[in-house]
């Protein structure tokens, strides 16, 4: 009989417009179809918003999860460890888990390490947890004021919770950037030895890769708070200061536009999403990215190495990306440190590095990962 894997992922992902999160979802999901064939992989997908367009019914491989709770219930179950899904939902998962006998469970989120604490104690699966992030700090990010009132407290009493466990019970935990890796040792008191970092399937065309005569600069980001503080940053110390365009790229981020009426230079031009954003990269001086919070690595750093475009940004935008001798990139945390970046590309025009897209090609290329998961991945279900 063939092996089977599970693959648990705590948004929809297939058929999805890329966020990083996604991205890097389907970048896990390939590795574990990789290991055991697309056809010996089930998917739970826990729905944490119904904003989030529902996969297609006819992968019947897939289970859905409902999460999206709302007030004292939520409150509760944040309570007891179960964020973004119910106690149903957390039982429709463990009869699929019990049921299906798998030799390996890949949990794409340390939120599931009640999870990971039942399969452990109930089956011989071997668990893979996966950290996009350092989660209790991520979501101190992402509701930034609001975590410090009680509610917030006590969702991320949960996440703390689960991350603990996740550690505890996993074979395998995984994290995306040394950093976090850092911090989750000294958060929990443990040790982790496995790092995936950000990389992408290669998207670029090849006859594309070359000087495009343009004087427009581009972010990319998702409607998302350090991203809308990036382009507020940017609107009030950089684009008055520059005679260039620049452009925001990203999804839902047209509200941002909605929200600052009237607020920001006539040079600062939000895009909001957009169905082929290669074509932006392509036609883009150069990509900024004042990005100055966060947890994990930036998949938009990676995106923008693999068109090789010159890259103008901040510490935090290059964290865990060994880029400080490579032609074409811009460490800059201040905005005279941007805007002499910015001007020297309009100077040089020189809109491809090959070096940039070199780094994209040793490093953060998806193929130089393949063998190593497949061999983890042999390793566990051989002990």
């Amino acid at each position: 009989m063939d092996r089977k894997a599970l693959f648990v992922a705590s948004m929809p992902f297939l058929n999805q417009k890329n966020t990083g999160g996604i991205a890097i979802m389907n970048r896990n999901y390939s590795l574990i179809c990789d290991a055991f064939g697309a056809k010996n992989v089930d998917i739970c997908v826990v729905n944490p918003d119904d904003n989030f367009l529902r996969e297609t019914d006819a992968i019947v491989r897939m289970t859905w999860i409902e999460g999206n709770i709302r007030g004292a219930k939520r409150t509760f179950n944040e309570f007891t460890g179960h964020n973004y899904i119910t106690n149903a939902g957390e039982r429709t998962i463990k009869k699929k888990i019990v049921a299906g006998q798998y030799s390996i469970i890949w949990l794409d989120s340390p939120q599931y390490g009640r999870l990971a604490e039942f399969i452990k104690k109930n089956t011989s699966s071997k668990v893979i947890t996966f950290a996009h992030n350092v989660e209790s700090e991520y979501i101190k990010i992402y509701c930034k004021p609001s975590w410090k009132k009680p509610h917030f407290k006590v969702k991320i009493a949960g996440i703390e919770m689960n991350e603990k466990k996740a550690i505890s019970f996993s074979d395998k935990f995984i994290c995306i950037s040394p950093r976090d890796r850092t911090e989750y040792e000294k958060k929990f008191s443990c040790k982790i030895d496995t790092v995936f970092s950000v990389t992408l399937d290669d998207k670029a065309k090849c006859e594309t890769l070359v000087d495009v005569d343009t004087d427009s600069f581009m972010f990319v980001g998702s409607y998302f708070k350090p991203n809308i503080d990036g382009t507020k940053w940017l609107a009030e110390n950089v684009a008055p200061y520059i005679k260039a365009p620049i452009k925001i790229v990203g999804r839902n981020m047209e509200k941002i536009a909605d929200d600052n009426q009237n607020a920001f230079p006539s040079n600062l031009h939000i895009i909001g999403g957009v169905d082929d954003l290669g074509k932006y990269y392509e036609n883009a001086a150069a990509i900024v990215m004042p990005i100055f919070s966060g947890s994990g690595m930036k998949v938009k750093t990676a995106e923008a190495m693999m068109y090789g475009k010159p890259i103008i940004a901040t510490d935090e935008a290059l964290m865990g990306y060994d880029v400080d001798n490579v032609e074409g990139i811009y460490r800059c945390n201040t905005a005279d440190e941007f805007l002499k970046a910015m001007q020297d590309v309009l100077n040089k025009r020189k809109t491809y590095y090959g070096a940039v897209r070199e780094y994209y090609l040793e490093y953060c290329n998806t193929e130089r990962l393949l063998s190593r998961a497949h061999s983890m991945m042999e390793e566990l279900m051989t002990k």
